[in-house]
Parts: C-alpha cells; sequence; structure tokens
C-alpha cells in the first residue's frame, strides 16, 4: 500500500503542473461556434475524467466477470472499488460537462445523445450500489451484484457510441483529433487524460484495502492548484468594470492603419473599441471556411483605458479566461479528494 500512496504522489504532482499549465496556457480552437474560445481549456480537465470514468468501470466490468467465472473473493472486491470509483468520476463527468455546456452550447442540459448516455450509464451503476447495499446475505450478495454490473455495463458502449449513430452536439474521436493534432496540444490532451486515468485507477486500488491515510496528503498538490486557478482567474470574470477598466466582449472587429478596431458589448451597451498596442492573442485573424476570421471574437477581455465621444480608447488588455475552467478544475480536485478519502476510511 505505502507504494501505491507514494506512485500517488508522484503522478498527483505530475497532475498538479499539467492542471496548471493546461488552463493558463493551453491551447484553444482561434474559431469557435458559440461562447468563449477558452472554454474549450475544459477539453483538458473534462475529456480526461470522462476517459477515465470509462476506464474504472471497463475494470470493474472485467473483474466482475472474473469473479462469476473463478469465484475469488479479491475479484468482487476490486470489481466493487473500480465501480465505486467510476461512480465518484461519473458525477464529476456530468457536472463539469454541464458547465461547459453551458457556455459552448447555451444550456447545461441537452439532451444530448452523449450527456444522455452517460447519464444513463451513470444512473445504472448507482442502482448496482443500492441493488449491492440492499442484499444483506453474504454469500449471495457478491454473485448478485456482480452480475448487475456485468448487465450494467451495456450502457458504456451506448453511451460512446451514440453520438456516430445521430446526431449530437459531441464532437467525435475524428472531429477531437482536428483541433488537437500538432504542436503541443496532442501532448498535453493526451498526458492529461493518461494522469488523471492512472490518479483514478491508484485511488480505486487503495480504496479496495481502506486505510491508506496518506491518499488524501497525496493529493493536494491538485487541490492547491485548483484553489489557486479559482483566485486568479474568478475576480477578471465576477467584474464589473470599474473607473479607467471595462468589461467587454468581442462582436467583430479589423485592423486599419496599425490600429485595432473593435466592436464590442459590456453591461452598459455596445461600443466601438480602439486599440494600438499588443494584440492579447496570436496570430489576430486565421482562415476558417475560406473566410478571414478574428480570433478575438467571442472572448471577454479586461481592459483599461478611457471612453471619448462613445468610443473606448484602450491602452491595454488581456483576455479573460472562462470563469467555467476553473470551477471545474476545482471539481476535479475535490473528486479526487473524495476517492482520497474513501481510500482512507478503514474497511468494517
Amino acid at each position: 500500500m505505502r507504494k501505491l500512496v507514494e506512485a500517488l504522489a508522484v503522478v498527483s504532482l505530475i497532475d498538479a503542473v499539467t492542471l496548471w499549465f493546461s488552463q493558463t496556457s493551453g491551447p484553444f480552437p482561434s474559431v469557435v461556434p458559440l461562447g468563449n474560445p477558452t472554454a474549450y481549456r475544459n477539453l483538458y480537465v473534462h475529456v480526461p475524467i470522462s476517459v477515465s470514468t470509462y476506464l474504472l468501470f471497463t475494470l470493474g466490468f472485467l473483474l466482475a466477470l472474473a469473479y462469476l467465472l473463478r469465484g475469488k473473493n479479491w475479484m468482487e472486491e476490486m470489481a466493487h472499488s473500480f465501480i465505486a470509483a467510476g461512480l465518484v468520476m461519473g458525477f464529476s463527468t456530468l457536472v463539469t460537462g454541464m458547465i461547459w455546456a453551458s457556455e459552448s452550447w447555451g444550456s447545461p442540459w441537452n439532451w444530448d445523445p452523449r450527456e444522455t448516455g452517460v447519464l444513463f450509464m451513470f444512473l445504472a451503476f448507482l442502482v448496482y450500489l443500492a441493488v449491492r447495499s440492499s442484499i444483506k446475505d453474504p454469500d449471495v450478495r457478491p454473485r448478485i451484484s456482480m452480475a448487475f454490473a456485468v448487465a450494467a455495463y451495456a450502457t458504456i458502449p451506448l453511451s460512446f457510441l451514440v453520438p456516430y449513430l445521430m446526431p449530437s452536439l459531441h464532437p467525435t474521436i475524428p472531429e477531437t483529433s482536428m483541433f488537437v493534432r500538432g504542436g503541443l496540444t496532442p501532448l498535453l490532451f493526451g498526458g492529461r487524460i493518461i494522469l488523471v486515468s492512472l490518479e483514478g485507477s491508484l485511488l480505486a486500488l487503495l480504496m479496495r484495502s481502506g486505510g491508506a491515510r496518506g491518499a488524501k496528503l497525496a493529493v493536494i498538490p491538485v487541490v492547491l492548484v485548483a484553489l489557486l486557478l479559482v483566485a486568479v482567474q474568478l475576480p477578471p470574470n465576477l467584474s464589473g468594470g470599474t473607473g479607467g477598466t471595462f468589461k467587454v466582449q468581442v462582436i467583430s472587429g479589423d485592423v486599419v492603419d496599425g490600429t485595432l478596431h473593435l466592436k464590442v458589448r459590456s453591461s452598459q451597451g455596445t461600443y466601438d473599441l480602439l486599440y494600438r498596442g499588443k494584440p492579447p492573442i496570436n496570430p489576430l485573424f486565421v482562415t476558417f471556411g475560406g473566410e478571414r476570421r478574428l480570433t478575438l471574437e467571442k472572448h471577454w477581455l479586461l481592459v483599461e483605458g478611457r471612453i471619448e465621444n462613445g468610443t473606448i480608447l484602450a491602452s491595454s488588455m488581456r483576455l479573460i479566461p472562462y470563469w467555467g475552467n476553473a470551477v471545474n478544475s476545482l471539481i476535479y480536485a475535490l473528486t479526487l479528494f473524495t476517492l482520497a478519502y474513501l481510500a482512507g476510511r478503514e474497511r468494517k
């Protein structure tokens, strides 16, 4: 157990570093159909959690099947631990997905086929937990609960395949690969998936034995980084703009004679904005679908300057990252801490 806790501590430290980097410097799409483009940094949080959920349930299914074939008690115990960890991760998958969807799809819940499939998957394994808890006979409980776990696994391929079988807001793997290929993105994206899946698996193994008191301490780096992200990224989102500071969202714009001309909106109305400094995004324009597009479009900015004749004359500007990135990072950290807490409890 000690070696598992030490391995968890190392993975957690690397996870914390990559979490910070992904949410402060991670690549995001230049052009998106709806919402703040920086919301797509949730790709480095929500997707690894969802992949980890699938992995934990799959390992639980394989162990449940092995128990039904071989009847070894340790197989049933490990299957239950992996499924329990999958349920915690599955709940986190639903919540972080809803927060991202509220920005990028316009509503936290859209009855999208993948959303609905993941919900059914979560509920199926939640029923497994209820079935297992309701059976008091220790000789009967393992076989019935493991049989139910194997049956519940049918929801896994269903939730994964539905975006390929019917119209879905969720991107398919080929569509996602268009964004994650090239540069740093595939390394960061793939690395985050491996790290989160490994942490979830290590915590599930520790949950089987129980009493792993060092598990909570091991995941503290991720919790601290998530809290720091909230402290740094949430205040600009809550700012309404005071004095010479303006919080605005970019509608459209162009560069004329070296000056950035933007049409922006704020809580006070719509303004023209002029800026001659270094833009907060590079490149400022991309060609998308044969059309020249401004990469600042749909971004929220915190602008320093003054208003003259209804025009904001900006002296500086910086991007405001989507608030859901920091919140989802904190949800992820609390998910790990919950699993670590369960791993630290003494088994009865």
